[in-house]
């Protein structure tokens, strides 16, 4: 026998099957493909370009990072979707060796029909040592305990800033203080910050043979559609693609 079916319904007749309302779908596929008993396909494309007048990969210490991305989740995918993107960096060194830093990020995800809600896995997330280091990975987004308990379902649209200053202690090691804010909203190309979360921490920047390594401790003091607000441990490689 074969270990796999087809369930030939529309959106609606899904989520009868399922017995749940329509509105929960996502978060109850989300929970379906967690646990390995539906597969989801994604087939993706994505489209760059990319400006990049840093001094160095490893702490850069001028210039500036720019890159915006399109991409498309054509036939072949569960659902088609597609996202628009924008992020970018840029560094100043002051007096006593300090580098002033400012990485930001933005992105937004759509159906291409405008009618299907974006899979649960193909939504916008914050948290982690990307953005905002005083939250776990993935841990910023929409909160609807109704449906996901509490997991955050993600958001169609996203944004966040880091602020940061490094300062020399030995050569190889420097010190770290940054803020973090951003938010995750519902709706596509929805860049209000109504709803946000932010943090503060300090870390070190170890430049190793085998690589740069970071170590943040960040604390989260205004945590809006989060599951989480305690303090995070980041430990992460820090190159500066």
């Amino acid at each position: 026998g074969s270990d796999s079916f087809d369930i030939p319904y529309d959106r609606q007749g899904l989520a009868d099957y399922l017995e749940v309302e329509r509105s929960a779908m996502s978060a109850e596929i989300g929970k379906l493909r967690k646990d390995g008993i539906i597969e989801c396909t994604r087939s993706h494309f994505r489209l760059s370009y990319e400006y990049d007048s840093r001094d160095a990969m490893v702490t850069p210490r001028k210039g500036g990072h720019l890159e915006g991305h399109v991409g498309y989740s054509g036939p072949g995918s569960t659902v088609e979707t597609y996202t628009v993107g924008l992020s970018g960096s840029y560094y100043y060194n002051s007096f006593w060796d300090s580098i002033f830093s400012v990485n930001f990020g933005l992105e937004t995800v759509d159906t291409v029909s405008g009618g299907d809600d974006v899979p649960i896995f193909e939504r916008c997330y914050l948290g982690g040592p990307a953005n905002l280091r005083g939250f776990r990975y993935r841990d910023v987004g929409m909160i609807d305990e109704a449906l996901a308990g509490d997991e955050t379902m993600g958001g169609n649209s996203s944004a966040f800033v880091q602020f940061e200053v490094t300062l020399p202690v030995i050569e190889s090691v420097r010190f770290a203080m940054f803020v973090d804010a951003g938010f995750v909203h519902k709706d596509s190309f929805d860049f209000q910050p109504s709803e946000w979360a932010a943090d503060y921490g300090i870390g070190l920047r170890i430049n190793l043979p085998m690589g740069p390594l970071a170590v943040d401790y960040a604390i989260p003091f205004k945590s809006e559609n989060c599951a989480d607000d305690d303090g995070q441990f980041q430990f992460y490689v820090d190159y500066k693609y």
